[in-house]
C-alpha cells in the first residue's frame, strides 16, 4: 500500500518542481517585446577530426542576431555547443527582448509545458491523497470493476488512463510529427521556389562535411559552405540541414548555392535525391499519423468510458 503512494507523491513532486521552474522561466519573459530577429552572421568552430569531416558533437556556432525595436538596430550573439542545431545564415528567429535591461532570449526557449506539468502534478497529488485516504477500498473497487456494473474508482482509473494517452498523442504531434513532415515538405517547397525563380544563383566553397550521430546506428553528413565575396568581419558560412553522400564534394571545390531573393535564406539544388526523398517519406509520415491517432482515440474512448459510468 506504501508503493501506491509514495510512487504518485514523488511523481507530484517531481512536476511539481518542473511546473515552478518553467512558470518561473515564462513570467520572467511574458512582458517582454516579441520581435523578430534576421541571422546576420554566423562562425563556426570546427575541428577537422579526420579527411574532410567535421564532428559536430565538438564543434560551436557563434551566431549573430540582429532586430529592430522602435528604430533601434540591435545585435546580441549566442554561443550554440554544434552547428546542426544552431539557425542559419539569414534565417528568421523569433526572441524576447527587454529593452530596459538589454536582455533576450529567442522565443524556443520559452515553452509552456508547464501548463501541461500542473495538471499531471495535481493528478498525482490526488492519486496519492486517495490512496492514502481510501488505499484498500480503491483497491478493492478496481479489481470489482465492470463496464455493466462500474464504480467511481474503475471509472476515474479509466478517465486518468484516458488522460494520459491523449496527452501522450498530444506529446507526439508537438515533437514526432514535426519530424515526419519535414523530410516530406522541405524539398517539395525549394523545388516549387526553384521552378518560380525565386532563387538566384550564388558562389561558394565547400568548406567540410559535419558529421552527426543521430544513434548508435545511423550517421548523417551535412555539407558546409563558405562564401569567398563576404567581408572578414561578416563571417558568411552556412550548412545545408539535407543530409548527403560524405564523398560528394571536395575541400575548397567551387558549388554554386540558390538564395531566396525574398528572405535572403540558402537552398542546394533541387536534384532527383529530393524526390526519392520526398516519395520514402510518406511511408513513415503515415505510419505516425497513425499511431497519433491510435493514442488519441484510444485516451477519448478510455475518457468516454469513465464518465459514462458515472
Amino acid at each position: 500500500m506504501l508503493l501506491y503512494i509514495l510512487i504518485p507523491f514523488l511523481l507530484g513532486l517531481l512536476f511539481a518542481y518542473l511546473t515552478v521552474t518553467g512558470f518561473r522561466r515564462f513570467a520572467e519573459w511574458a512582458t517582454a517585446a516579441r520581435l523578430n530577429a534576421k541571422i546576420s552572421a554566423v562562425q563556426y568552430t570546427t575541428p577537422v577530426i579526420r579527411a574532410n569531416i567535421i564532428e559536430d558533437a565538438s564543434s560551436s556556432a557563434k551566431v549573430t542576431f540582429e532586430f529592430d525595436y522602435q528604430g533601434q538596430l540591435c545585435r546580441k550573439v549566442k554561443i550554440y555547443k554544434g552547428i546542426i542545431d544552431s539557425p542559419r545564415l539569414n534565417e528568421t528567429v523569433p526572441v524576447f527582448y527587454r529593452p530596459v535591461s538589454g536582455s533576450w532570449i529567442p522565443r524556443r526557449e520559452v515553452t509552456y509545458w508547464w501548463i501541461l506539468f500542473s495538471i499531471v502534478a495535481l493528478i498525482s497529488f490526488a492519486v496519492a491523497g486517495i490512496f492514502l485516504v481510501k488505499g484498500r477500498q480503491v483497491l478493492v473497487g478496481i479489481s470489482d470493476y465492470h463496464v455493466d456494473h462500474p464504480n467511481v474508482y474503475g471509472n476515474l482509473l479509466y478517465i486518468t488512463a484516458g488522460f494520459l494517452m491523449f496527452t501522450a498523442g498530444v506529446l507526439c504531434i508537438r515533437f514526432m510529427l514535426p519530424m515526419c513532415l519535414q523530410p516530406l515538405f522541405r524539398p517539395l517547397i525549394t523545388a516549387v521556389k526553384y521552378m518560380a525563380g525565386r532563387y538566384q544563383e550564388t558562389d561558394a566553397h565547400f568548406a567540410g562535411m559535419i558529421r552527426k550521430e543521430v544513434t548508435d546506428e545511423e550517421t548523417d553528413y551535412f555539407p558546409l559552405f563558405v562564401f569567398p565575396y563576404q567581408c572578414p568581419e561578416r563571417s558568411a558560412q552556412w550548412y545545408s540541414a539535407k543530409d548527403v553522400g560524405r564523398k560528394k564534394y571536395q575541400v575548397g571545390e567551387p558549388c554554386l548555392l540558390y538564395q531566396d531573393t525574398k528572405t535572403g535564406t540558402f537552398a542546394l539544388k533541387p536534384d532527383f535525391s529530393d524526390m526519392s526523398r520526398f516519395i520514402f517519406s510518406i511511408l513513415p509520415l503515415m505510419l505516425a499519423a497513425a499511431f497519433i491517432l491510435s493514442l488519441l482515440g484510444l485516451g477519448l474512448g478510455l475518457a468516454w468510458m469513465g464518465a459514462s459510468g458515472f
